[in-house]
């Protein structure tokens, strides 16, 4: 114990990326006197949406007015390209990394806070304390931070889901997480074959970009499971501008069970009472029906040889 440092704050925020950023902001606007220290294991802000993970084909889930803070509005640069308001993650980087640098909290911003290269590795409470214990990446020692309140903002996605493939120990090629394919020269001229597995909004993106740079893709999805999550039409309507803005209404909210919304009467009839579920399956059979059209999988003009097979056995 006599090479771990001990250092004492008031408080810790673990994780450095879109939420943990919204957990700092929000509890220094009511208490900007504390002394608050963010810790992060990259040396980026911004978790999925730092400036390693970015692509071209990486664009937002939701569109202009949606990914901002409500101090600090979000500007895309003039005739940037967009589609129904969405628009490319990129801007979302340099908004979240502009956000932290300014100094809003007694003349001290939010990057004066962070702790780049710093590995949480055992959380536990200590008498009246919270105690992180970790790795700092600057000279590989062991540090211990002690704190009266504590918020983990990691996310799902801190920590990379490889499958365990045959003889993927003697594979020669690139094997790659999405994580780390915006940094990974995958699109380099040396690489002309791109095998991309899952069926998620991540490995679209990835398709979609193989695609278009000209690279010769094998695309896996398994015939098993429910298919894709999220892949509906993003057109809006009447006075939506995509589906993201429709699907955060306070109509729409009791059709997607959450573990943070309330219980209304709307949601529990929506989802106990068997007219509430009906109306429910027709709403979200709909939307699989529009994407299915937008899609046109059996007659769309151009489509490569395959293109048909992409169409969902699952609804």
């Amino acid at each position: 114990m006599a090479d771990v440092t001990i250092e004492v704050v008031d408080v810790v925020v673990i994780g450095a990326g879109l939420f943990g950023i919204a957990a700092a902001r929000t509890f220094l606007h009511v208490h900007p006197e504390v002394k608050l220290l963010i810790l992060e294991q990259d040396d980026y802000v911004g978790g999925t949406w730092n400036a390693v993970r970015n692509y071209e084909a990486f664009w937002s889930q939701v569109g202009l007015g949606m990914a901002e803070f409500s101090d600090m509005q979000l500007n895309l640069p003039p005739e940037e390209e967009t589609y129904h308001n969405i628009f490319k993650a990129k801007h979302i980087t340099t908004y979240l990394n502009e956000y932290v640098n300014r100094p809003i909290f007694h003349n001290q911003s939010l990057l004066d806070r962070i702790r780049f290269g710093f590995t949480a590795k055992k959380v536990e409470r200590c008498e009246e304390l919270w105690q992180i214990r970790g790795i700092r990446a600057s000279d590989e020692r062991e540090q211990v931070i002690q704190c009266s309140k504590l918020m983990i903002a990691v996310g799902l996605t801190t920590e990379p889901k490889m499958p365990d493939l045959p003889k993927q120990d003697s594979y020669q090629g690139m094997l790659l997480h999405q994580k780390d394919f915006g940094h990974a020269q995958v699109l380099s001229e040396k690489v002309t074959r791109i095998t991309v597995l899952g069926a998620g909004k991540s490995a679209a993106d990835m398709v979609y970009q193989c695609a278009k740079s000209g690279k010769e893709v094998t695309w896996i999805v398994r015939e098993s499971g429910t298919g894709p999550a999220a892949f509906i039409d993003i057109k809006g309507h009447g006075r939506y501008k995509n589906a993201s803005e429709i699907g955060h209404t306070r109509m729409m909210l009791p059709m997607m069970p959450s573990c943070f919304a309330n219980p209304t009467l709307l949601s529990r009839f929506v989802q106990k009472t068997k007219l509430g579920q009906a109306i429910d399956k027709k709403i979200w059979d709909n939307a699989d029906r529009d994407i299915r059209q937008e899609a046109n999988y059996h007659e769309r003009s151009g489509a490569r040889k395959g293109y048909s097979r992409l169409l969902p056995e699952t609804a």
